[in-house]
């Protein structure tokens, strides 16, 4: 007996199956060949690495092309190398926002053509903090290509658990992670990722 299983590997669902015989087979039927542990450890390990380290923003001298950051979707959007996330290049600075009208928001956004945006989540948008920055503007990394980023908070998709009338935010102002009520006016900057996404 052949049973098949669905593979999952770091996170991405791989179209096919991984049978008890060791073979992945894909949707059309063909089969490739793959070691139970030998090929897939191989597979995994080659991988890129995300969240584990830190990248430059301004050793290129072009902000839309370090280590950190490159440019995509026709300079609409930012694809963040440690995270793998592709951010909004240039957020919006001038609509504040309950909560809720945010998540919804970032559900209908249209930004290089294309749909799939979302709020982020407070690990998420906090990976964009750039501690050593001083406070006196947004505390992203030196060498950003970001527009329009205000000194201010943005909600994310997490609420808080011991609060269900409060959410999580980022202040970009001091670098720091704080909570408000849902119904509190305040900035809102979409995300978009292959990764798993927060339901809301």
């Amino acid at each position: 007996m052949n049973r098949m299983h669905h593979v999952l590997l770091a996170g991405l669902f791989v179209v096919g199956s991984f049978s008890e015989a060791g073979s992945v087979q894909a949707n059309g039927g063909s089969f490739f060949g793959m070691s139970p542990i030998g090929q897939s450890l191989k597979a995994l390990a080659q991988l890129p690495p995300v969240w584990e380290k830190k990248l430059s923003a301004s050793d290129s001298g072009d902000a839309c092309n370090s280590s950190r950051f490159i440019c995509v979707m026709g300079g609409q959007a930012v694809r963040d190398n440690e995270t793998g996330l592709v951010w909004e290049a240039s957020p919006d600075f001038v609509n504040f926002r309950p909560q809720g009208s945010a998540l919804l928001s970032c559900a209908n956004r249209i930004t290089g053509g294309r749909m799939g945006w979302r709020l982020p989540s407070l690990h998420e948008l906090s990976s964009l903090v750039d501690p050593s920055v001083a406070d006196s503007g947004p505390r992203l990394p030196v060498g950003h290509p970001f527009t329009n980023v205000q000194a201010h908070y943005y909600w994310t998709a997490t609420g808080r658990s011991d609060e269900p009338g409060s959410a999580w935010g980022v202040n970009f102002r001091e670098g720091s992670v704080v909570s408000d009520g849902k119904p509190a006016q305040h900035l809102v900057w979409c995300v978009r990722s292959a990764g798993p996404v927060t339901t809301y």
